[in-house]
């Protein structure tokens, strides 16, 4: 079982791609105050009020960020297509490491 409810799962998942966007407060809805509070009690997020009515602003927390943020991002679809970008850069004649390092930081190859 998740330590997570999965609307929390779904507030983290916003607070973290916003985080890596350099965004550092995403705004909600007020009905989203419920699980943003559970995450705050463990430390994860910080909610404070929003700007309109009915809704909240939260962040993650140095903890949250250090939990959730620590390993290098990967993006899905560049993970997904790395051998093509990789291809695609050994037949266009880009430098000749760069699709060996595409696979190799994505663990899609050598």
């Amino acid at each position: 079982m998740s330590e997570f409810t999965p609307t929390e799962d779904l507030v983290l998942e916003v607070l973290i791609a916003r985080s890596r966007l350099g965004e550092s407060l995403w705004t909600f809805s007020s009905s989203a105050t419920k699980p943003l509070r559970s995450l705050e009690a463990k430390g994860l997020v910080q909610v404070m009020h929003g700007v309109v009515e009915r809704s909240v602003r939260a962040s993650l927390t140095a903890e949250g960020k250090k939990r959730f943020m620590a390993l290098p991002y990967q993006s899905p679809i560049l993970k997904k297509h790395a051998d093509d970008i990789s291809s695609y850069l050994d037949g266009i004649g880009y430098d000749p490491n760069a699709g060996r390092m595409i696979r190799t930081m994505f663990g899609t190859g050598s």
